[in-house]
């Protein structure tokens, strides 16, 4: 065996022991999280759980106060390390750390200050979980840096470790505090989890780190940063404006209806985040390598193909069992399943905006295409969703605006994406080939729901016409999975043991992940 065969089939190899282990330990966490969560939700009651969501985008926004510092940290970390020099490296990381540290000190004292300052105008649950939040926070934006600083440098055990770890956790102490003191309860779970993480990473984390005022270093990431920052807000803020609107416009229990798709969807979203999430190191790894963005190609378009494929094979049979499982976990949520079902369709697209998304991260240090897009995007949506709930169509209503704009952003930055490695028409061509699976389940879902809608009142008919139905779906997704298999072949290696090293290294002795057309 030559040493470019060698190399390539250890970094495959490396690539795939990585994505199997951090997906194992992401799956499981994702597990327990939703089926405590379903226990919570239902002690909590639509009204509560609506609170408990509205705050949890106080964490949202607050991750924005480093000012894309440690979002720059994880581009610059393993393009440096791509480059071999270690001595900026460290630089990199005290300087992050001695900001971090000084920032959860502002932020806590700020939500605390708020938090006084309003107490006349305040509900107390609400008062009480803006307090909690300040602990909450902080403690965020301290699990924030270490679990940065491990992603960047290829840990991916270590992160699926942290992730499992502390939703075991908090799922589990939130269901016994939530039974004991309500609302309050889930607030003093999530505080608890947070702070066991912190004390683990710090205890996990091998590199030396000496936390400094560096204020050149720390200004040279913020402004590489800022740019990474401006597409994480307004990503953020078009990923959750829908909550905001539903709460402007409904209620709070309007929007813990709305919270039983937001959970389907956290669960779906878990595939694509981890492969992405193992990836963006490499990307930047490649690029400092090389310099080039054509070196990204399978890199980047092999995932892609097979994530697309997945994903919807996934959402499918997820739309199909929603109501029956709504009606068996959250009965009273029954007035979100419309919702959820739609939201579940949308996930198809927030997982294809990941990957091209961290492409353009690793290649320039100026983001306009996605400020751009997702800005854009931003505005339609709030559009949308405001004449949907004006014209008084609800949180279904709210949904469907949502998805709409996730289709076409993503369909603009696929396109902006595939303009690197494609003509335009080749291009088209791609973007098609991507969205055909979606396509054909989602038309096959929706003309078996249209014959035969599925009830929702438990009976035997109603469980009956679900497993059927399923059956029915697993024989047209085996059919797809046939006749698209040359997108998930290479994907196959995730299944296997530690032993298929040698099948992860058949690929013609190329350091990429396989051909992706």
């Amino acid at each position: 065996m030559t040493a470019p065969d060698a190399a390539s089939q250890g970094f495959r190899h490396r690539l795939v022991s990585d994505i199997r282990n951090y997906l194992g330990r992401s799956m499981a966490a994702q597990v327990i999280a939703l089926g405590a969560g379903l226990v919570v939700a239902r002690v909590l009651g639509p009204t509560d759980y609506g609170l408990w969501s509205g705050l949890q985008l106080i964490s949202i926004y607050c991750a924005y106060a480093t000012l894309g510092m440690l979002v720059a940290l994880n581009r610059e970390i393993p393009i440096w390390r791509g480059r071999g020099d270690s001595a900026k490296v460290d630089r990199m990381r005290d300087a992050s750390l001695g900001a971090t540290l000084v920032l959860v000190a502002l932020i806590s004292a700020g939500l605390v200050g708020y938090s006084l300052w309003r107490s006349q105008q305040l509900d107390r649950d609400l008062l009480v979980g803006i307090l909690f939040m300040a602990a909450i926070v902080g403690f965020q934006q301290l699990l924030a840096f270490f679990d940065v600083l491990f992603r960047s440098t290829n840990e991916f055990t270590t992160v699926g470790r942290l992730r499992l770890y502390r939703t075991v956790i908090e799922m589990s102490s939130a269901i016994v505090l939530v039974i004991l003191f309500g609302f309050v309860g889930r607030m003093l779970a999530a505080a608890l989890a947070l702070f066991l993480m912190v004390l683990y990473a710090a205890r996990r984390n091998q590199q030396p780190i000496h936390p400094r005022i560096d204020v050149p270093e720390v200004g040279r990431l913020v402004a590489l940063g800022l740019p990474l920052m401006a597409v994480d807000i307004t990503y953020g803020l078009l990923t959750s404006v829908d909550r905001l609107l539903i709460l402007e416009h409904l209620d709070r229990t309007a929007l813990g209806y709305y919270g039983v798709g937001l959970m389907a969807v956290r669960f779906l979203y878990i595939l694509p985040r981890v492969v992405w999430e193992t990836m963006y190191p490499r990307f930047g790894e490649r690029y400092g390598e090389t310099g080039s963005a054509a070196a990204l190609e399978r890199l980047l378009l092999t995932p892609l193909s097979a994530l697309a494929l997945l994903t919807a094979i996934l959402l499918g049979a997820v739309v199909v069992a929603l109501p029956i499982g709504v009606a068996v976990a959250l009965p009273d949520y029954l007035e979100g399943l419309g919702a959820a079902r739609i939201l579940v369709c949308g996930s198809f697209f927030l997982g294809l905006l990941a990957g091209p998304g961290n492409f353009i991260h690793t290649i320039s240090k100026r983001q306009a295409p996605l400020i751009l897009a997702y800005g854009v995007g931003l505005g339609l949506t709030i559009v949308l969703i405001r004449g949907a709930l004006l014209g008084g169509y609800g949180i279904t209503g709210a949904a469907w605006a949502t998805v709409a704009s996730y289709a076409i952003v993503a369909t603009v930055v696929l396109v902006y994406v595939f303009s690197f490695f494609f003509t335009p028409m080749q291009a088209i061509a791609r973007l098609l080939r991507l969205y055909s699976p979606f396509m054909a389940i989602i038309s096959v879902v929706t003309v078996s729901e249209y014959a035969y809608p599925t009830p929702t009142d438990l009976s035997v008919a109603a469980f009956v016409l679900v497993t059927v139905k399923l059956f029915l779906y697993g024989g047209v997704a085996a059919v797809i999975l046939l006749a698209t298999r040359q997108r998930w072949v290479p994907f196959l290696p995730l299944a296997l043991s530690r032993s298929g090293e040698e099948a992860t290294g058949r690929n013609n002795g190329s350091n990429h992940l396989g051909d992706s057309r």
